[in-house]
């Protein structure tokens, strides 16, 4: 038997939830269950966090900075000094700093392998010593990280049969912009890329080469293929 839990924070909302949880086997089969829980507003609740960023529904890519900025107050009046934090997309807690009476913030940077999707960010502000809280969450949407290439060589582009072939090529993750390749470049986290597949097809479609670059150091990879 398994056991975990999930806290329930004052910046989650409040209202019916479903839980489901799902389990595998090691051979791929599968089952879940799943139950209504109800979740109330305690009774503690008097401050009123509100965020002023980030912009609910705004999308972010995975490397990315996301400015955390919360004003906590209670009957319109700022609350100082108070343990204000959210929850990371992995559910780790992270305080924010008072930058400003009833103001606080902080920057977190994106995980490379974050879940994408939505990603409700949960803050809660709490004073232990006058046993009051607060809270609140908005949604914004994690997606991939894309990925830089740029092909360093081969420089000429005219071969013969059994002419050696080595393409090599830079890549690095980028917060912005497009890869304009078909086939997947892998990589793990922020670490040296790994694996890459190159396809290489004649004009009249006769020839279809693939080769793995598996030479890889500080993002350059190389193979060497044989034209036949």
């Amino acid at each position: 038997m398994t056991y975990n839990y999930y806290t329930i924070s004052y910046g989650n909302p409040d209202g019916t939830w479903n839980l489901t949880v799902t389990a595998y086997d090691d051979l791929g089969n599968s089952g879940s269950a799943s139950e209504n829980i109800t979740v109330n507003i305690p009774l503690n609740v008097y401050y009123t966090a509100s965020f002023s960023s980030p912009i609910a529904n705004l999308s972010y890519r995975r490397g990315e900075n996301v400015r955390i900025s919360i004003e906590v107050s209670q009957g319109g009046v700022a609350v100082q000094n108070a343990e204000v934090s959210f929850n990371s997309p992995k559910g780790e807690r992270v305080l924010l700093n008072e930058i400003a009476p009833g103001a606080y913030s902080a920057k977190h940077t994106l995980e490379w392998d974050d879940p994408s999707g939505v990603w409700c960010i949960s803050a809660e502000a709490k004073k232990t010593t006058e046993n009051k809280a607060g809270g609140s969450w908005i949604p914004i949407k994690i997606e991939p990280a894309t990925l830089e290439v740029n092909l360093l060589s081969p420089t000429r582009r005219t071969f013969n049969v059994e002419d050696s072939v080595e393409p090599e090529t830079k890549m690095k993750k980028t917060k912005k912009g497009k890869v304009n390749l078909k086939q997947p470049i892998l990589g793990r986290e922020d670490r040296l890329f790994e694996q890459s597949i190159i396809y290489a097809t004649s004009d009249e479609g006769i020839a279809n080469h693939n080769h793995r670059l598996k030479r890889c150091m500080n993002g350059f990879c190389t193979t060497r293929g044989r034209l036949r």
